[in-house]
């Protein structure tokens, strides 16, 4: 995984047969030849593992690439820490499968992170880990060429999460006319509750609906500037937190046609309780072949839920070979320390999937309803995110919902859309959908 990003396919070999250089991994640093760098593995950071623990005492620091870094496990050797325990750490989700904190969806918290009690969110580690290793084999000698992505440096990739296709719907209408305007919920003005109901009435009676707008403005929007997009859509509605489709709408088949004649990828967005459940998976993926006539093979799951223990296995048993919902859902960032791709571990099995996160770095629902930044904050934000993807080679993947264009309910959604679109162009990013930007990659 620590070489994953560069153009070298590593080969095992015994330890005594590393005089010419290379790299040593294990509990006999002392006994190898100088000529290799050599990460010593301590039975202390086995034991770790071993014990299951949530979080290893970090009780020093060390400076990479300018930025100050707790060693999370340590080493003797060459290495001045051992990065690779450290790097599967992050990679596997080990914090994540032993902390039994979660938040009311059962998804794991920011809070309770290596990242948050470190202020790493916006840090690649991983990406800082490679960054150190790539340094020590240039000084012995081994050049490493990165990756990249279709002659890019660097990939954006836009995708948007349909969870349902209409904003006026009973549920709402009910809402903004009687909760709302009627009863005066949120004690607004006489002329505050009228336009509710002139809104309400408007998207009812002229089809001027603004979710379904977006739908087509977004894509609009990316394919205007020369990019492609992921849409995920759902196929069905299994709790009061699923809208559910109409599957026969004519709406919807425009959309699929479409996004297909773009080369825009269509994706399944699992319903609320199928991120843990093979059946719900393999019943949501078939629904969304037979109305698109394609197989998906990226998956976000609803509301960012993810089991660590389980969603990726039955990802993959399914057919997935793309995820993209590892992103904190209350701050924006790397929440694997990395910002490129990588495949999924089983940690049950103790052995990788044929399954690849595109880690979602930015959802703007979490910059504005949960952060509760303003749009040029939430464009700042973004913005230095990108700049960091740029940097270390890596793929910024941004969330944005079918809400953007309606500017009573979600003021300055759309800005944000728009500006992060122009600043990818601007820094010269292959803006394309998932499965494109991880096939240009590989």
């Amino acid at each position: 995984m620590l070489l994953l990003p560069f153009r070298v396919e590593p080969k095992w070999t015994s330890s005594d047969r590393l005089e010419g250089g290379g790299i040593y991994y294990g509990t006999d640093a002392e006994l190898v030849s100088a000529s290799a760098w050599r990460i010593g593995l301590l039975e202390s950071t086995v034991d770790f593992f071993a014990s299951g623990e949530h979080e290893p005492p970090s009780a020093r620091m060390v400076t990479i690439g300018g930025v100050d870094l707790p060693v999370l496990f340590e080493s003797d050797g060459d290495s001045p820490f051992d990065l690779v325990a450290a790097t599967f750490y992050f990679l596997a989700g080990w914090q994540e499968n032993t902390s039994m904190v979660r938040d009311e969806h059962g998804r794991f918290l920011f809070s309770e992170s290596i990242q948050s009690r470190h202020n790493l969110a916006t840090i690649p580690v991983v990406d800082l880990y490679r960054k150190l290793l790539q340094q020590e084999l240039v000084r012995r000698r081994v050049p490493l060429e990165r990756k990249q992505w279709n002659e890019k440096t660097w990939a954006f990739c836009p995708t948007h999460d349909i969870d349902c296709l209409k904003k006026w719907r009973p549920g709402i209408v009910y809402r903004e006319v009687v909760e709302r305007a009627l009863f005066n919920a949120e004690k607004e003005t006489l002329r505050a509750r009228g336009s509710r109901i002139g809104r309400a009435v408007a998207g009812l009676l002229k089809h001027h609906d603004p979710y379904a707008n977006t739908i087509k403005r977004m894509r609009d929007e990316v394919a205007n500037r020369g990019g492609k997009a992921t849409y995920f859509f759902k196929t069905a509605a299994r709790g009061p937190n699923d809208v559910r489709y109409n599957e026969n709408a004519s709406f919807l088949h425009r959309q699929y046609l479409e996004l297909r004649n773009l080369n825009f990828e269509i994706g399944l967005h699992p319903s609320y309780h199928a991120y843990n459940h093979g059946r719900y998976l393999r019943e949501e993926r078939a629904a969304l072949r037979r109305a698109t006539g394609i197989e998906a093979t990226s998956s976000r799951t609803h509301f960012l839920r993810f089991d660590p223990a389980a969603t990726p296995r039955l990802l993959a048993d399914t057919g997935f070979q793309i995820d993209s919902s590892l992103g904190f859902a209350e701050q924006e960032g790397f929440r694997r320390g990395t910002c490129l791709p990588f495949p999924l571990y089983d940690l049950e099995a103790d052995q990788s999937l044929k399954l690849w996160e595109m880690p979602l770095v930015v959802m703007e629902g979490t910059l504005f309803n949960r952060r509760h930044l303003q749009v040029d904050e939430a464009i700042s934000a973004s913005n230095e995110l990108m700049a960091t993807c740029k940097a270390f080679g890596g793929v910024f993947v941004g969330l944005w919902h079918n809400f953007l264009w309606d500017e009573h309910d979600f003021p300055g959604w759309a800005q944000h859309f728009i500006a992060c679109l122009d600043q990818a162009r601007k820094e010269d990013g292959l803006a394309t959908s998932l499965r494109s930007a991880l096939k240009a990659w590989k």
